[in-house]
């Protein structure tokens, strides 16, 4: 700059010559400044026009060098402001997702066994915060106090350019030396505003920049409208979570209680119909059904009703939910942070009637082990029919020349070789003869023996 003259001597006689020209009052009409009302009006000839003329025009090729010093350092800052803030627009906060009850129904609830750990801590990071947990005004984003700091001194210094006072303080802020005076910086900024260069440089960035307040509070307004968007959706969404997880609870449980009304309603007359079918053998298909049973199953002389047992208990969505219900609600239950009270995983399904089978199958078995042994092992009584004989046990002995060389021995015959000699009696030349008789009185004490276990007694469908 002018001052800073290699040849400091020279400056202090321009100084000196100049009259009080580093002091802070001065008898120069300097444009764009205040004429003090009591200085000497000067002369064109005078010796303080002579030597100021003389020193701007000694200086004017300086006036460019320091005006692009001034202008490149507003240049500079406004530029750091601008990044800045567009820094801060471009990493705001994104548009937080509006939720509805629909979408954390079809997502979370209806699926709560079905989710990952991932998926379960997101819909309780959505549940505290509403899906935002960013800042709560532009004044919580990281680095805008600084791009606002940097916005404002941008502005600040393009207003100094605009008055005597503001050019003289960018120019001491350019040059930062301890000895300018208030003088020397008045002379410096008469040396820039008299060149037209340095005046078209600092219009330029006047220009330039003009709009740097704008983009500051563009930016701020645009920043403020999104966080302020994101407040109110992200309360939005808090708000839905209660209503949704109560709405799908009971979409879940009333099926359920629905169901445990028509178990209710229906008991008394379930217990009716199935206590009267089984009073014989011929079973309905919902009875047979309801007892576990199919039709061809050996009975015996067993009693169904001796297995049957009847519950009166008013049953509840806890009595009536099945294994899979069970499982689907206590993972809403853990997913929506509530107790799983209405239904719980050690409880049970319940029926008005139950049927013992393990123990119908066992007495059965047992039944049936019974009559095979008589049936293969033990010897049948047979007793004559005809009255010169009446209750004589037969003790024939066959030699089997009649029986297709089979040999019986009536007196220690089991149920099976009776049924193997009456059928080859039937067969026999004299079926309708003189083994009429006999044939007669076997099938007698074969009946009575089939009676005795009801071997042939079976489950009917009708």
């Amino acid at each position: 700059m002018p001052f800073l003259l290699k040849d400091e001597e020279e400056l202090k006689k321009q100084q000196e010559a100049a009259g009080n020209i580093s002091g802070t009052s001065t008898s120069f009409n300097l444009p764009g400044a205040n004429q003090s009302s009591t200085a000497p009006k000067a002369e064109k000839k005078s010796g303080s026009w002579t030597n100021l003329n003389q020193y701007l025009d000694a200086n004017k090729e300086q006036a460019g060098a320091m005006a692009d010093k001034v202008t490149g350092d507003i240049d500079s800052t406004a530029q750091d402001a601008e990044f800045r803030l567009n820094q801060i627009k471009e990493t705001a906060p994104g548009q937080v997702q509006s939720l509805s009850g629909q979408s954390l129904r079809d997502e979370y609830l209806s699926k709560a066994d079905q989710l990952n750990d991932e998926q379960k801590s997101a819909y309780n990071t959505y549940k505290t915060t509403g899906g935002y947990s960013g800042p709560s005004s532009i004044y919580d984003v990281d680095g805008y106090a600084d791009a606002e700091t940097a916005a404002k001194k941008a502005d600040q210094k393009l207003n100094q350019t605009k008055t005597e006072g503001g050019r003289q303080e960018l120019l001491k802020d350019a040059y930062k030396r301890p000895t300018y005076s208030q003088g020397q910086s008045t002379l410096d900024n008469l040396l820039v505003q008299n060149d037209a260069g340095s005046k078209a440089k600092f219009n330029d960035v006047q220009s330039k920049w003009s709009g740097i307040n704008s983009i500051l509070d563009g930016t701020t307004a645009d920043v403020n409208a999104r966080i302020g968007s994101n407040l109110q959706t992200a309360q939005a969404n808090k708000g839905l979570f209660n209503d949704a997880e109560q709405a799908y609870q009971d979409e879940f449980l009333n099926p359920i209680r629905a169901r445990a009304a028509q178990y209710n309603a229906q008991a008394p007359s379930r217990v009716t119909s199935v206590s009267s079918d089984i009073a014989d053998d011929t079973l309905t298909e919902a009875t047979l059904s309801e007892l576990g049973l199919e039709a061809g199953q050996n009975l015996f002389n067993t009693v169904l009703g001796n297995y049957l047992k009847t519950d009166a208990t008013q049953a509840n969505a806890n009595n009536v939910a099945n294994a899979q219900e069970r499982a689907k609600y206590a993972a809403l239950m853990n997913l929506i942070g509530r107790d799983a009270t209405e239904i719980t995983s050690d409880g049970k399904e319940i029926s008005p009637i139950s049927f013992d089978k393990n123990k119908f199958m066992s007495d059965v078995d047992q039944k049936r082990a019974a009559y095979e042994n008589e049936y293969n092992n033990v010897s049948l009584p047979v007793y004559s029919s005809l009255d010169s004989a009446d209750g004589a046990q037969y003790t024939t002995k066959y030699d089997g020349s009649t029986l297709g060389g089979k040999a019986f021995d009536m007196s220690t015959a089991t149920p099976n070789q009776l049924e193997q000699l009456l059928s080859a009696m039937k067969a026999s030349p004299f079926a309708s003869g003189s083994y009429k008789t006999p044939i007669k009185d076997i099938e007698t004490a074969l009946n009575n023996f089939y009676s005795k276990h009801d071997s042939k007694r079976v489950i009917k469908k009708g």
